[in-house]
């Protein structure tokens, strides 16, 4: 079964985590929606979905505006992925906690400090494989200074195009996902690897101009998975094509056998 996260909301932004994993953001100060595949994130019983609210403006008319309605589905393997298939597990939505807030003078007058707001859901997923391993499981990485060495080191295996030693530290990713969508099993991950990396990303040039102390480890799952970036929200690994095509490229890291590699 394959799980999806479906987020729709208008005069606001969104940030939505599951499981303690920042998984998307959502930027609808007009109107904006977003279908995330989830079955990476699932830990088989009691999963959480967190969604944090920053309203478009903290003027008291935009509470008559502002919505964001989710649900979780699960679709079966013959499923096509829409609104009009799939079952749905659970709703969720930010209109009781608006509700609350107008119907209390006391919170009008402090709604700067009620932002931003926060909604939460939590559902099972028995028929689903689990990462909980990875999510909750885990040993932390402590301490954010070797995060800053993996990533120059990481710089020096772009610099050299080193698709071997890349693959080495993407391999656990590629496994999580073989476990999450096992249907999208690639036949040899090495192979597809090297492919993607030989006709995709390395006709273009790896950006790796950046020094250590613009590189940016963000905490998630209490430290068991760390997203890397660089300052100014940029991400750690990106490339830049003669033709002015970019690609830019998540790096979320965590301990794989003692060792840190990138997990998604």
């Amino acid at each position: 079964m394959t799980y999806y996260l479906e987020l729709s909301a208008n005069t606001c932004t969104c940030k939505i985590s599951i499981n303690g994993l920042g998984v998307d953001e959502l930027d609808a100060k007009k109107v904006g929606s977003v279908q995330y595949p989830c079955n990476t994130e699932l830990i088989g019983k009691s999963n959480k979905v967190a969604v944090e609210v920053m309203p478009a403006s903290l003027d008291l008319t935009t509470l008559d505006k502002i919505r964001v309605e989710g649900l979780v589905k699960r679709y079966a393997p013959t499923d096509m992925i829409g609104p009009e298939s799939g079952e749905i597990i659970t709703r969720f939505s930010l209109e009781q906690t608006i509700a609350e807030i107008k119907a209390d003078p006391v919170k009008l007058l402090k709604i700067a400090d009620l932002v931003p707001f926060a909604i939460a859901a939590e559902f099972d997923s028995d028929d689903a494989p689990s990462l909980a391993d990875r999510l909750i499981k885990a040993k932390p990485i402590e301490n954010p200074e070797t995060l800053k060495d993996w990533a120059m080191a990481f710089r020096t295996l772009l610099e050299k195009r080193d698709i071997d030693g890349l693959y080495a530290l993407y391999e656990p990713k590629l496994l999580d996902y073989d476990i999450a969508y096992p249907e999208q099993k690639e036949p040899d991950n090495r192979v597809w690897f090297a492919n993607w990396m030989t006709n995709k990303i390395f006709p273009q040039t790896p950006v790796t101009g950046f020094k250590r102390d613009e590189i940016e480890p963000v905490k998630w799952c209490d430290g068991r998975i760390w997203e890397i970036h660089l300052k100014g929200n940029m991400p750690l690994w990106r490339t830049q094509g003669l033709n002015g095509s970019r690609t830019k490229i998540q790096v979320y890291v965590g301990m794989v056998e003692g060792k840190i590699k990138i997990v998604r």
